[in-house]
């Protein structure tokens, strides 16, 4: 960095300053060094009776300098508006001056000054001399030494193709710069743009990245693909769609081996999930068919206000119209909100029955039945009522073979008594008490 001088240069302080401040304003750059790039000078700052006196380093500026502060052996002090800024002579000054930064202007020294050998390469400071001083073809292969020149010699575009002789280059120098597929193009002259085509074309090899060096896609890279050392991704960061197009049948996703589906997509067919290779879920026009179980959490349903509602272990709910129709809980109880038809039991229309008949004898089939009470054996509840097995002595028809796995835990069949019909018998066996009592009573 060149010092850079000039005579009897003085202003002063257009603004007051502290010890810390780096930026000054001058009344006037009138004398002042116009500084270049690179280029400084040393100025003092002053107080009108020259009591505190400061050197600093003007790096930047007209009116307005950049400024390093305490040079020269001084401290950085506060100054006010008015102070004096002038170029004196400071052993800083002085000491810059006799470095071999300082600018010697054109045609100070002649080369007929300069007598043969009198400047070799310790006199030269790093960059004193450039490309602009030297001529045309002063430098030939005659005066580079062997590796005199790397490649932190060269700058950008320094060498090009018309510098560089035929076969100069061979696969042996491109190995370790760009990629052996390419190197061995060279050698059987291909061009690199032919291996390596970056304006479209096939590539000849494989594109090998490393972990977590990802192809990027997009003037965004909204899409990435990469590999981390355990798990593969592909990353869509973009406001639009990630979409698999295919002009084939179906998108199939398999285990690495192809011998596991793990998922089907047909074109306008179905969609099909696999569990260890077995298909579980497939779609159909008509809806969703499901191999297996189907558990849920919440509900099944048209919609929030029709549904089934399950409950951890405690009751299932059956929603219409967005209100409770049915409740089965787990203790076996079911609740409806209204009335239980079924055509078994409840049915009594004359029009849906033929083979109609009084019951005969209803008063002597109700002597051989007995009223008991008893307890269930799976749950030891307390009950009362007939005992099927005498019902169907008298009234074969009131009584059905059914199994019961709920309370048994078996396939056991057993036998079940239809309460309902035996109002039947009840009823004509109090109409033959009646007649009885009216047989009595006239006498």
């Amino acid at each position: 960095m060149p010092v850079i001088y000039s005579n009897n240069a003085s202003t002063t302080l257009s603004a007051g300053i502290n010890n810390s401040t780096t930026t000054i304003g001058i009344a006037s750059a009138s004398g002042f060094p116009s500084i270049g790039s690179g280029e400084y000078y040393f100025a003092t700052i002053a107080n009108t009776n020259n009591t505190k006196i400061e050197v600093v380093k003007v790096t930047a500026g007209t009116t307005s300098l950049t400024v390093t502060r305490a040079q020269d052996g001084t401290t950085a002090q506060a100054f006010d508006s008015g102070d004096n800024f002038q170029l004196r002579v400071t052993a800083a000054t002085l000491g810059a001056a006799t470095k071999t930064d300082v600018n010697i202007t054109g045609g100070a020294i002649a080369g007929a000054a300069i007598s043969n050998d009198a400047i070799d390469s310790q006199h030269y400071a790093d960059g004193s001399i450039d490309h602009a001083h030297l001529s045309n073809d002063c430098i030939d292969g005659d005066n580079i030494q062997d590796d005199a020149i790397d490649s932190e010699h060269y700058t950008d575009g320094s060498i090009d193709t018309a510098h560089i002789a035929d076969d100069a280059v061979t696969a042996a120098k491109l190995a370790n710069s760009i990629n052996t597929d390419i190197a061995t193009g060279v050698t059987a002259n291909t061009t690199a743009n032919a291996a390596l085509p970056k304006a479209g074309g096939a590539m000849t090899g494989n594109v090998t990245h490393a972990d977590n060096v990802r192809a990027q896609f997009g003037a965004g890279n909204d899409l990435e693909i990469y590999h981390d050392g355990t798990d593969s991704f592909i990353h869509d960061s973009g406001s639009g769609n990630l979409e698999l197009r295919t002009n084939g049948v179906q998108i199939g996703i398999m285990a690495i081996n192809g011998s596991e589906y793990m998922g089907k997509f047909v074109q306008g067919n179905q969609v099909e999930l696999y569990h260890n290779n077995s298909k579980k879920i497939e779609t159909t026009a008509n809806g969703v068919t499901v191999t297996g179980n189907v558990y849920a959490t919440g509900a099944f349903g048209k919609d929030d206000t029709d549904k089934i509602q399950f409950s951890d272990n405690t009751n299932i709910n059956f929603v219409v119209n967005g209100n409770d129709e049915m409740r089965l809980e787990a203790d076996g109880d079911l609740h409806v909100d209204g009335d239980v038809i079924a055509y078994s039991t409840t049915i009594s229309d004359a029009a849906l029955k033929y083979d109609i008949n009084p019951v005969e004898f209803a008063l002597d089939k109700i002597n051989q039945l007995k009223g008991v009470s008893y307890k269930y054996k799976h749950n030891d509840r307390e009950s009362a009522g007939l005992l099927a097995q005498d019902v169907e002595k008298v009234m074969p028809s009131a009584v059905s073979t059914k199994k019961l796995p709920l309370a048994t835990g078996t396939d056991k069949e057993y036998k079940t008594l239809h309460y309902d019909s035996m109002t039947a018998i009840l009823v004509e066996a109090i109409k033959e008490l009646t007649a009885k009592v009216k047989k009595l009573e006239n006498k």
